[in-house]
């Protein structure tokens, strides 16, 4: 192409307003989109920049398949979306055994306090006391606790358990 055709392109494409045409498969993408000729190359194309998709691109279009146009299309105005009501769900199979459970044990939930109120200042349940207390590990001994047993001892039992005996640390 030479410069002087160039050049009269140049002249006649910058600054307007144009539309593609869509029936070519690469220039769907612009359909009812208006581009405006930023400028023409020396190769014959024109570099457009469309107002569509806060696109700020320009793209590189022969000049044979752009239309000018006298002033920009009208944006289409998406109409603003209603909220709409939200249909009620179909409980879960999870929410539909919590029913049934409630359902059939309703003196439970009249003993449990809401969520939302305020701890009790006494507790009413009980606290399970601990078992006895596994002796220290001693040197040369294995480091397992030894295990604790159902039958309770005294506490005189326990300290007597828990002493060593006279004949092995005689004192001397």
């Amino acid at each position: 192409m030479d410069i002087e055709h160039a050049e009269k392109l140049k002249r006649e494409y910058t600054d307007q307003y144009v539309i593609v045409d869509d029936t070519r498969p690469e220039l769907r993408r612009f359909k009812g989109m208006t581009g405006t000729v930023k400028t023409v190359n020396m190769n014959g194309r024109a570099l457009v920049e469309f107002d569509g998709n806060n696109n700020r691109g320009w793209y590189d279009i022969d000049v044979d398949f752009l239309k000018v146009i006298d002033e920009p299309l009208p944006k289409e105005e998406k109409p603003a979306k209603k909220a709409a009501p939200k249909a009620k769900k179909a409980p879960s199979e999870l929410e539909k055994a919590r029913s049934e459970k409630e359902a059939k044990e309703p003196e439970k939930e009249q003993s449990t306090p809401p969520k939302d109120a305020p701890a009790a200042a006494e507790p009413t349940a009980k606290v399970p006391e601990p078992e006895a207390e596994p002796a220290p590990a001693v040197e040369g001994t294995s480091a397992a606790a030894p295990v604790a047993t159902a039958e309770k001892k005294t506490p005189a039992e326990a300290a007597a358990q828990d002493k060593p005996s006279g004949d092995s640390t005689a004192a001397g």
